[in-house]
This record gives structure tokens, sequence and C-alpha cells, in this order.
């Protein structure tokens, strides 16, 4: 017998994808390798790290929230799975994805609610940053001035007004920083989901999160300074330890002499049993950024340092000073660049010192042959002051300067200290130039210059700078308000009564939302439901609550019969809104077999006849015959002569029903003729009388 056989190839596709090991020199992966006490003095807080990294942090995939997603460092969220998390705070169930589900879910793991928007109803926590103004960098002396600690919650946005956004911004958890960077946690880092702890420059920072995408500040949220005290407290015989110690301001790059270790106090063990190396010996040479100087209680000089984002501290008499850090810095600054004569002028911005001590703060006025033209020295009794309406600022007087080219220069003097060789402390006075701008006072000189073309009744004169003055007018105007709302802004205009022309418009700008009165959108089992404050003037949504979606009710089966081609099954089905809840496979059933196109050379076809398929193809029958041997005894002799010849005459049926292509028919036809009859008979008589060779 004859088979065909058919062989199937399979094809393996694999596919390749990042490995993690390609974020290393920028990232933290693994949760072994990440310490909350890299980031925090407080135990508490760094075990409330250290559950974080290792990926507890009450997240769900169903707004029930029963199944808690464990999401470590290195861990891959699904980009296309809403999570839920419950707010600790207030019980209410919110959803997100990505980044956003990730940092809202950190943030209430640790502080206890969700920033969700930044339109919650905070109960313990604050806004520390807003973007303004299309805000698209941050810096480190901005995160000092803020107060920002660890645990903040940063959104970025592509809103150029600030303005929260859901789809294309970011959001990330903040760990530490210094002047050198940034630390943040954040989930979806590479577009894949990825939960890693990123480690950036701020000029990395801003190109990464900010500017360099597009992006701007949304908001930064972070505890009360309450919360952290309650719920996070620092060690409490550090503090009372450092109190009886006299304290210097300092602010020095320093380097070590002998090698270093790092303390927990700015004592030895000896002077008290809880101070503990944290770092242990530091390699000669190894530089820190000094903060502070404590003598302490034995009359030891100990500095503040910063190493790795910490504060540790650092026995002085294994250190040599190198240089000052000047820290002095202005922030928010206004100054001019033209001044028309005669105008005053309005400086802004806000200078402070973080670690060094501000005492006096001086502003110059200087003309273009380098005089001085306007001083004024004022003492800063704190470590930081605001500029505008300040005597510094009034006592500068703009509007007495005359024609031409000026410097303004803002001077800022600091006290800062650091300890000698021969352990001395030792102060030391610094003036920083923090500001130092050019800028003109501009005298207006007009000539005629014709008529207002939009305004052909009114005479104009120019000056050389391009301000344009108007003529008196020998017409009369009228003000025209478009009263502004909270839907929209307003306006004031000026119009000619002549021709309509207007000469002036200020905006006037919308006003605040008033009273508000709630809205219910009843959730359902399919979508979730919302309590929105509207308000009554303008109908705008001020902020809103999110309302659980329902359970599923109406429940019902629907069966879909199996088939022996196909599989059937049986869903349980929400009669509200259609959801398929659970579907149970159906096998498929056996088939009923009929054979079908059967002949004496094939088997035949496995034929379904209720699903009307060939279901197994038949073989092909190899006709295995011998020649002569009609009546099938293994012999060829009279006896299958006689048989031949009775079946020719009709006196025999052993023949009959044969045909052509069956043992039994090519067993008879001895001359292959296709026929039956005597001449085959003889052609066997001669064979068996020796007489004929032709069956041989």
């Amino acid at each position: 017998m004859k088979r065909i056989l058919s062989l199937t190839f399979l094809l393996l596709i694999f596919m390749s994808v990042f490995p993690a090991s390609v974020f290393a020199q920028w990232a933290i992966l693994d949760p072994a390798k990440a310490k909350g006490s890299n980031y925090t003095q407080s135990d508490a807080y760094a075990k409330a790290l250290d559950a974080v990294f290792a990926g507890d942090i009450d997240i769900y995939k169903e707004i029930g929230c029963k199944t808690e997603q464990n999401m470590k460092l290195g861990y891959s969220m699904s980009t296309s799975t809403k999570y839920y998390i419950k707010s600790k705070a207030t019980g209410t169930v919110y959803w997100g994805m990505q980044c956003y589900a990730y940092a809202n879910a950190v943030y209430n793991k640790l502080f206890g609610e969700m920033p969700y928007q930044g339109l919650s109803k905070f109960h313990h926590s604050r806004y520390v940053m807003k973007g303004s103004g299309g805000k698209n960098t941050l810096s480190y002396q901005e995160f000092v001035n803020a107060g920002i600690r660890s645990g903040a919650y940063i959104r970025t946005t592509p809103n150029s007004n600030n303005s929260y956004n859901g789809g294309d911004g970011h959001s990330m958890v903040l760990l530490s920083y210094d002047s050198k960077g940034v630390v943040y946690i954040e989930g979806n880092s590479d577009g894949k989901g990825l939960v890693r702890i990123f480690n950036q420059t701020w000029e990395e920072f801003n190109k990464t999160e900010l500017k360099g995408v597009k992006r701007y500040l949304c908001h930064i949220i972070q505890a009360n300074d309450s919360y952290y005290e309650q719920h996070y407290p620092e060690n409490v015989e550090e503090k009372a330890y450092i109190a009886q110690c006299e304290f210097y301001p300092s602010s020095y790059k320093i380097k070590a002499v002998n090698p270093a270790n790092l303390r927990n106090m700015p004592c030895n063990s000896n002077t008290n049993a809880a101070s503990k190396i944290l770092v242990n010996e530091l390699p000669v040479g190894t530089t820190f950024t000094a903060t502070g100087i404590y003598k302490n209680t034995e009359g030891n000089y100990w500095y503040r340092v910063l190493y790795n984002n910490k504060t540790y501290y650092l026995y002085a008499k294994n250190t040599t000073a190198v240089e000052i850090i000047p820290d002095a810095v202005l922030t928010g600054a206004k100054y001019p660049t033209t001044l028309i004569k005669g105008n005053s002028y309005t400086l802004e911005g806000k200078v402070s010192s973080t670690y060094s001590t501000l005492t006096h703060l001086t502003g110059q006025v200087l003309n273009s042959s380098g005089k001085v033209v306007g001083s004024k020295q004022v003492k800063v009794t704190n470590n930081s002051y605001s500029i505008k309406n300040s005597e510094l600022d009034t006592s500068i007087k703009f509007g007495s300067l005359v024609d031409g080219k000026y410097r303004l220069v803002l001077l800022a003097d600091v006290m800062t200290y650091y300890v000698s060789n021969t352990q001395k402390l030792e102060g030391v006075g610094v003036c920083q130039t923090l500001l130092n701008k050019e800028f003109t006072v501009h005298e207006h000189k007009y000539s005629a210059s014709g008529y207002e073309s939009a305004h052909p009744h009114r005479a104009m004169s120019k000056c050389s700078c391009g301000d344009v003055k108007y003529g008196a007018a020998n017409y009369k105007t009228s003000v025209k308000v478009t009263a502004p709302s909270c839907k929209a802004e307003g306006k004031r205009e000026t119009v000619c009564a002549t021709c309509g022309y207007v000469e002036n418009t200020e905006i006037l700008v919308k006003l605040t939302h008033g009273e508000t009165y709630e809205k219910v959108i009843n959730p359902t089992c399919s979508v979730e439901g919302r309590k929105e404050y509207r308000c009554k003037v303008c109908d705008a949504v001020v902020s809103y609550d999110i309302i659980p979606r329902l359970s599923h009710s109406g429940i019902h089966t629907e069966v879909t019969d199996a088939t022996c081609s196909k599989e059937g099954k049986k869903e349980s089905i929400c009669g509200v809104c259609n959801e398929v809840l659970a579907t149970e496979v159906i096998p498929k059933k056996s088939h009923t077999i009929t054979v079908i196109n059967s002949s004496p050379t094939y088997s035949g076809d496995k034929y379904c006849s209720v699903c009307d398929t060939v279901v197994e193809k038949g073989d092909i029958i190899e006709i295995i015959y011998f020649l002569g041997d009609v009546n099938s005894d293994g012999k060829v002799n009279a006896l299958d002569a006689t048989q031949i010849l009775r079946y020719a005459n009709n006196k025999s049926s052993v023949l009959t029903g044969c045909v052509k292509g069956d043992e039994k028919f090519l067993s008879a036809d001895v001359n292959k003729d296709g026929k039956i009859n005597a001449l085959d008979a003889t052609q066997i008589l001669r064979y068996a009388n020796n007489k004929s060779s032709v069956l041989k």
C-alpha cells in the first residue's frame, strides 16, 4: 500500500527587546541596589521608600482594588491597561495609566492621599510650585527656595500655559536633589512601562523632561511639614545633640587630607553612643561641599557636608578648605533695558543665600564713563531679601536719569566660615556680583509725520525710536466697556466718535469662578460617574470627584452550541452594559462518518454528513494479482480455463460483476485484450500443457 505523506514546517519567530542593562548608566532597576536610607535621615521614611522600591505601592487592575500589582524597580507596566488606586485619605478610587498611575500610587503610599490632576481637596499636602508663563526649566536654587522635599510629586505638561494635560504630560516622584542634579522615580520612563530610579544633572533633567521635549512645569505637590514630622521624624537624639552645638554658616569646597569617615552626628562614638559611621574611610583627596560648621560639646569642629545627595558630618581635622562656593543667587529678576526719560522703574527679584550669611545688598547705576550716578546699600537681617518696593528699589531714581547709556549692578555681601589647618574658625566676607546689565535712557524727539492712515482726522508725529505721538484731538472719543466674566475676558475700548476707529484696547482679565453647584453624572457598570462642581455663572467644571463604577446586574447566560467543526461557548453577560463577564468553552462534537468515493483502487474518503466536510482523505490501493489464476488456488491449469469457458458460455457466475481493472478481471484477461473469452482459456491450456510460455 502506497501512502502520500505531507510535512508541515513551523516557523519560529523570536522578538528581541532592549535589555534593562542599557539604562545601567542612568538608572537603578534592581530593588536590591536601591536603599531608602540614601534619600533621608528618617528611618521610618527610609523603610517606606524600601517598600516602594520592592513594588508595594497598593495599585490594582480592577476598580474593586482586590488584585494588587507588585511594581518593583525594573517592572514593565502595561501601556494599555487602566490601573486603580484608592485614596487613603478619602477612600475614593481613582484610575490612571502608566507614569500617572504609578506616581499617584507612590505618593498615596508615602503620604496617604492622591495628587490627582492637582484638583483634589488636599488633606495634608500643598502646592510648593506651579508653572506659569511657559515655564520649561527647573533649577537647584528654585527647589531650595521653594523648600521642596523628598517625595514631592512633579507633573509636566505639553501645554505652554502650564495647564494640566492627561495624555502627553509626565508624572514622577522626587527622591533627592543637590546643586549637581536630581534623582526621581517614575513609571513608563521608556515608553514601554519601565519602572526605574533616574539620576540626572539639572541640564539633563530639563532636556529629558521639560524644555528638550517641549514640556512645561504644571505643578509640584508635597506633604505639609507637619506630616513629615509626625510620620517620618528624623533621628531625635541627633537633633537633641545638634541643638547643644554652636553653628556657623559655611559654603566651602573642602578636601580630605586623611581617610574620611562620614557620621550621622558631629561627634565620635565616645562623645555620644548614638554617633555612628555611615560611610567608612573615603580616600585622601575626596572632595565635599560643606554646608555648615558645628562646634560640638567637646569643642571640636565638624563640617556638615553633602556627599552623593545626602547630608553627613565630617571631622574638620581630617580636611583642608579648598575654596569658597558663592551661593548667593538672584531669582525672578526684572530690570530695565530701555527707559523713556523721566519714567520711573520698579526693580524686582529675590536675593537669597542657602548656606552663607547674607549681610548687605548694594545697587548701583553707572553712566557710560563708569561713574556711579546712583547707589544704595541696605543691610540684610536674614538670608533673603525681596527687592520690589524695598528700600533698595525706591532709593534708585531711574526717573532722574538723563538721555544716555547706563549699567545696573547688584552686589551681595555674604559671610561664610571655614576651619583652618590649625583648627581655628575663620570668617571670610565675599562680595558677589548678582546682576550687571546695560540699559538705555531715551528722550523722545518728535517730528510731524502727517495723519494716521486708519484715522485720517488725527495728526501724528514720530520719534526716531519709532514711538508715535498724536496731535490734539479735534474729535470726541467714547469708552466702550465689555465686562469680563469667568467665561471670557472683557475689554475697555477707546473709540473715535467720528469714524468708529478703536484707538486703544485694554484687556480686562477673566474673573475667577464664583459659587458652584453640584452636577452628578451617575455611574453605570460600564463607565465611572462623576460629581462635578460647576460654576453657576459659566457652567465650567471647576473640579470633580470620581464615582466608582457600579456592579454588573441582570446577568444572563447565552449559549452558542458546538458542532463537529467549531467549538461552542457559554457566556455570562451583564444585562445592562452587555459586557461579557465570563466565557466557558464547549468542546467540539464528534463527526458522523460515512465513506464515499471508494473504488477497487481507492479506499474512499471519510465524510461527515453533519458538517458536510471530508475529514480524512482515503488511500490509493495497489492491485496485486496472479495472471491466469482465475480460481485463486495459486495454480494455473485446466481448472482455470474451464472457469473462463463456463463464464463465456454463461454457465458460471464466478466472474460475473468483475470489471476492468479489478483483481479478478486482470487475472482472467490473459491475452490482455480487455475481454474474457475462449481465447484466454486456450492460452491457459497451452501454458498448462507446456505448449506456450506466454504466462511465464
